[in-house]
């Protein structure tokens, strides 16, 4: 009986693994090194969570994560190593369903939050669901950001799918992750979305279309004359893109947006938040029930500026039939 599977078929790295996680953690571990044992432990345990590689021996990570959550309610973190092949894998499981990816150029602290939070989301998952508080939010908005931290990812992911090939407004995401990941994931979307998804670098005109920021910088939204910039900014914090210093900018500029809070721990991301409701602009936070991390959801829930707290689906729906379907720049 075991509540987190770490599988690898090298037994150095399971080992580095399994310490990085026993080191804060009361949770029962066990190891694999073979594909076909995570399926036998996983079918007679209490196994929560599995870590596994990209590439496994004798198949592939990503063929492995899909068969374990088509059959079992488990979380699925990856594990890449340092080649930028396994960089890109790891950021393709997101579609098949993994928690997050973790990997040893993380340090330690990251590693194991990102294991106690997919053990959380398992132990929420069994209580009573949570309430899904949809309120009346104003139709017409010129712009949506949306941003997030850990477990983030998917969840944005399928709502971009949705976007046509024409836009009518600009969608700005923010995302704590690396630079090499957010710009793996950019070249991931453009594979299946018709709209072109722009990574922000630098100084960028916007327009009606969708930009990821940089995981390696500040960026902020300003007006220039009769245009809008994503604009670069020097970093203040440790977390980059700073999802404050992105929402409080296009709060000040943008007289009608909506802000979109998906999953991700911490606090950045609160005082943006209260920004664009100060400044006329609308908040939905992803409900408890549905994020990875009911993090920074749960901090803007506190404060009393969300306008509503939605599970994935609703958001889905609502970011489909208003904000792309009836969303216009004024």
């Amino acid at each position: 009986m075991s509540d987190v599977l770490v599988a690898h078929p090298n037994f150095m790295v399971r080992n580095e693994l399994v310490e990085i996680i026993r080191g804060n953690s009361e949770k029962e571990i066990d190891t694999v090194g073979k594909s076909a044992e995570v399926f036998s432990r996983v079918n007679s345990g209490d196994v929560k969570v599995v870590i596994l590689p990209v590439f496994f021996n004798e198949m592939s990570g990503l063929d492995l994560l899909y068969l374990l959550k088509e059959k079992y309610d488990v979380e699925v973190i990856m594990f890449y190593g340092k080649t930028e092949h396994g960089r890109k894998e790891a950021v393709r499981s997101f579609s098949y369903g993994a928690f997050d990816v973790i990997g040893l150029d993380m340090d330690n602290e990251e590693i194991l939050d990102t294991v106690r939070s997919a053990y959380r989301k398992i132990e929420n998952l069994e209580e009573e669901g949570h309430e899904d508080r949809k309120i009346e939010i104003k139709r017409d908005f010129d712009m949506v950001i949306m941003v997030g931290s850990t477990g983030s990812s998917s969840a944005i992911e399928s709502l971009l799918k949705q976007i046509p090939s024409d836009p009518s407004i600009p969608v700005i995401v923010g995302i704590h992750m690396s630079s090499n990941f957010s710009s793996m994931f950019v070249d991931r979307l453009n594979t299946f979305i018709d709209t072109k998804v722009e990574h922000v670098i630098n100084d960028t005109v916007v327009e009606d279309s969708i930009y990821i920021c940089s995981g390696d910088n500040d960026f902020v939204i300003e007006e220039e004359g009769e245009e809008l910039f994503i604009k670069k900014k020097p970093g203040k914090d440790n977390e980059k893109p700073s999802l404050d210093r992105l929402l409080k900018s296009a709060s000040e500029s943008v007289e009608d947006m909506v802000g979109i809070i998906f999953s991700g721990m911490g606090r950045d991301g609160v005082i943006g938040a209260r920004y664009v409701k100060s400044n006329g602009g609308s908040i939905i936070v992803q409900d408890e029930s549905t994020s990875l991390i009911f993090g920074i959801g749960q901090y803007i829930k506190e404060q009393g500026d969300a306008d509503s707290i939605m599970s994935l689906k609703h958001i889905s729906e609502f970011f489909k039939e208003q904000v792309i379907a009836d969303g216009r720049r004024k």
